[in-house]
């Protein structure tokens, strides 16, 4: 297993971090400290695409690391799994619209990390130590 400071400087993985009032997908408390969190490769005109995205955390929490935001798209990912699979897994109410948008959120990240960092994408969920 790899630590997760390690897979971020092997594959050159830099953040900007911009604090936000409020989500605009409307998920996550509003006493949440709220961020636009940009990543890139930092091997400049080879590198993909930015991967932009919304970051929340606890009001009483440091300011966020790029360690932080991988360790949530981690921990978060869907395993492909269905909606009442995910719910049954992170107790949430298959009944729910707000558990719908946290899945439907999710699944969005998923692909987005995904297209971000290629193969490296299934080497983050499976072979990198969680925080």
């Amino acid at each position: 297993m790899e630590t997760m400071k390690s897979f971020i400087k092997r594959n050159g993985i830099e953040g900007t971090f911009e604090p936000i009032s409020t989500r605009p997908d409307g998920l996550m408390r509003e006493s949440a400290r709220h961020y636009k969190v940009t990543l890139r490769i930092q091997d400049g005109a080879l590198s993909p695409k930015p991967m932009t995205l919304y970051f929340s955390q606890g009001e009483l929490c440091d300011a966020p690391t790029v360690e932080d935001v991988l360790s949530c798209i981690q921990s978060d990912t869907t395993n492909e799994s269905t909606f009442e699979e995910w719910c049954s897994d992170f107790g949430y109410d298959t009944d729910s619209r707000q558990a719908l948008a946290t899945f439907n959120a999710c699944v969005d990240q998923e692909r987005k990390a995904e297209r971000f960092l290629g193969a490296s994408y299934r080497i983050l969920l499976h072979n990198v130590e969680p925080l």
